[in-house]
């Protein structure tokens, strides 16, 4: 005999669902979705570790699985240096490493953030001239997208803007799973 109780009982075990913390490392893949990073143009995102010719150089054991993409832009920029991920969820959060020199690296960041191609956000940040890097530095932060489906795009400066450099380690993104009953 089914009461009013145990029908509460069974509608919420049914109904349950868990928000979980999702981190894609920036050479890795979606955990959820299997899907990567998509990084533009091709050729112009390096991968930081393996980079030759970039003048950032980190301890791989100061970031998010050892990896980092690294970019940069020149003031004849003619096109634009972008990161795309494709999530489900209702936040997300972009970690970077930023340089704190004014040159070997240039230091300076000019990012925007787009959600489903609308501009949510900006970091612009001038170094201070000194040794080092910080790590695992929020630089976008959105805890209120509605729940779904968003493909959030990184943006490195302006065409023809000023040189800026992006040290992409990682967006986590919160997303709701639904647990079987």
């Amino acid at each position: 005999m089914w009461t009013p109780f145990y029908l509460f009982i069974s509608f919420f075990l049914q109904a349950q669902a868990i928000l979980v913390n999702v981190t894609v490392d920036d050479s890795g893949i979606n955990p959820l979705t299997g899907q990567p990073i998509i990084y533009n143009p091709p050729g112009a995102w390096n991968l930081g570790a393996n980079c030759t010719m970039c003048t950032a150089k980190i301890d791989a054991r100061d970031v998010h699985n050892g990896t980092w993409h690294d970019v940069s832009t020149f003031n004849s920029m003619l096109q634009l240096q972008t990161a795309s991920l494709v999530f489900n969820g209702t936040a997300v959060y972009v970690s970077c490493a930023i340089a704190r020199t004014t040159s070997s690296p240039h230091g300076f960041s000019d990012m925007s953030f787009f959600i489903d191609g609308n501009l949510v956000g900006t970091f612009v940040k001038t170094p201070p001239g000194l040794p080092g890097y910080d790590f695992n530095f929020t630089v976008y932060s959105n805890t209120s997208l509605p729940p779904g489906r968003h493909e959030l795009t990184i943006q490195n400066s302006h065409i023809n803007g000023s040189s800026s450099l992006i040290l992409l380690d990682s967006i986590t993104y919160s997303s709701v799973l639904h647990t079987p009953s």
